[in-house]
């Protein structure tokens, strides 16, 4: 599915979760991604190991496990899901046990369908949406809502649906420049021409809105907790915290109940930045990067306290010439992952306390563009065809493999798959680098979405589900 990764998110806007269809090796390269700024969405979507083999290397006493094969078959669960022709797909578990599927073949039908994971049993059968003249771009469940964004022409629009039926609720069409927060009580669109509105999921009635002031907003984004694993567990991702927090052309920082709207306080600590590449919000702090001209003339990073309306705002960590800025993102426990590269496009990976920014340590990034996750005090640090790494919570490398990339499968569960051709999936336990085998697989066509105890992958014309518990 070709589509361009950075395009869609800008257009879905910087916080938007959403499952980014792509080219089958980008979109196992990339974490499931549901953040609010292009760096984040690097770390987003379901990715693989190499094709030829496990070789999955456990860091201790720098001996090496063997590469593990295995010639059984992962056992399958109920009958594929037909597509009928070749087809581009989009697949999301969702927290209620089903799995819901949309695909779009060569002749431009879009259909989608949900099944039971339990048993592959059909939840609800397959039905049209859209025109053939659509674009599938995304896909995504939250427990009120199943989420299918399409693009007709320069137009994109969310159709919502309720889950339980596969029913069309109400659709909202946002425009490049918008930006969408993903709510459990609320879908918030700030539109780029200052106004901001939320929406119900059940029912699209307007909860609330707030008319473009003169120093209109021009950065919209939900709050990120310690809790919001489920950005990288591949699992449905929404903002559960209540602050939303808008920046304004003039640089201050205001905070609403995303409920309500109601204006809670504004930061006035903060300094505009003319050209941010990144702003995200976590748990009562506000972090953004800065830069002077040029990419070449390093960058800085500043985190400022929303906490109250005199919250300090302070320059926390810096990069001087040669670097520029590639990810900047939460890592857990209050810590803040800063991820850059040279002039050579070699990478790295600094890991700051949110408060004070004092670096607790850092570690090499991967060439041309480092992805790195955090969840349960591990945090994965890899890129596209290089070495995928993880550290534990005081930077000590724990696992390494030599080539490919790996998912979290659960808190403490990595996920590794073959690319592009049959091979064996497999997990691995941390901290200990067990490596348990559970059977081949054939080649997926597109992302993957899984569960602890399934695995469900488009392989060309049809989508099929596989047990990985047994």
């Amino acid at each position: 599915m070709p589509t361009d990764l950075d395009d869609l998110f800008t257009s879905l806007g910087r916080h938007a979760d959403s499952i980014p269809l792509a080219p089958a090796e980008q979109a196992r390269h990339r974490g499931r991604q549901r953040t609010q700024n292009r760096a984040m969405v690097a770390a987003a979507a379901a990715v693989c190991l190499i094709a030829a083999g496990l070789g999955v290397v456990l860091v201790r006493h720098d001996r090496q496990s063997a590469p593990v094969t295995s010639k059984r078959t992962l056992p399958t669960v109920g009958a594929p899901v037909e597509f009928g022709d070749q087809a581009r797909a989009a697949t999301v578990a969702g927290t209620d046990g089903r799995l819901y599927t949309v695909w779009q073949t060569l002749n431009g039908q879009i259909s989608m369908n949900a099944v039971e994971l339990r048993t592959g049993a059909v939840a609800w059968p397959a039905r049209p949406l859209g025109s053939r003249t659509d674009e599938l771009l995304a896909v995504d469940v939250l427990p009120r809502a199943l989420v299918v964004t399409l693009r007709h022409g320069s137009a994109n629009t969310m159709h919502i649906f309720d889950p339980a039926d596969g029913r069309p609720r109400w659709a909202l069409p946002f425009e490049a420049g918008d930006e969408v927060v993903r709510h459990e009580s609320v879908l918030v669109r700030a539109s780029a021409n200052g106004r901001t509105e939320a929406f119900d999921w059940v029912s699209g009635a307007r909860r609330w809105q707030q008319p473009a002031p003169a120093d209109r907003p021009v950065y919209t984004m939900g709050t990120y907790l310690d809790r919001n694993e489920e950005l990288w567990l591949g699992r449905p991702f929404f903002f559960t915290d209540d602050r939303l927090v808008q920046v304004t052309r003039a640089g201050k920082v205001q905070v609403r109940d995303i409920t309500t709207g109601e204006l809670q306080r504004t930061v006035t600590a903060a300094p505009p930045d003319t050209d941010p590449r990144t702003y995200f919000a976590y748990d009562g702090w506000l972090y953004n990067d800065e830069h002077e001209c040029c990419e070449q003339n390093g960058f800085r990073v500043r985190a400022t306290d929303l906490r109250s309306a005199q919250g300090s705002s302070k320059v926390v960590f810096t990069r001087g010439p040669g670097h520029q800025l590639d990810m900047l993102q939460m890592c857990g426990e209050l810590r803040v992952c800063v991820s850059d590269q040279d002039r050579n496009a070699t990478g790295t990976v600094s890991v700051l306390d949110g408060a004070t920014g004092r670096q607790l340590w850092q570690v090499p990034g991967a060439k041309n563009g480092t992805s790195v996750s955090t969840v349960h005090g591990h945090t994965l640090v890899g890129g596209p065809g290089g070495e995928q790494l993880v550290y534990d919570r005081d930077g000590k490398r724990v696992l390494s493999t030599p080539e490919g990339s790996v998912s979290w499968l659960d808190t403490d569960t990595l996920l590794l798959l073959p690319s592009l051709v049959a091979g064996p999936a497999s997990k691995v336990t941390l901290p200990d680098g067990k490596v348990t085998v559970l059977g081949e697989v054939p080649p997926a066509s597109d992302a993957c979405a899984w569960t602890p105890e399934r695995l469900a992958c488009p392989v060309g014309t049809s989508l099929r589900i596989w047990n990985l518990s047994g």
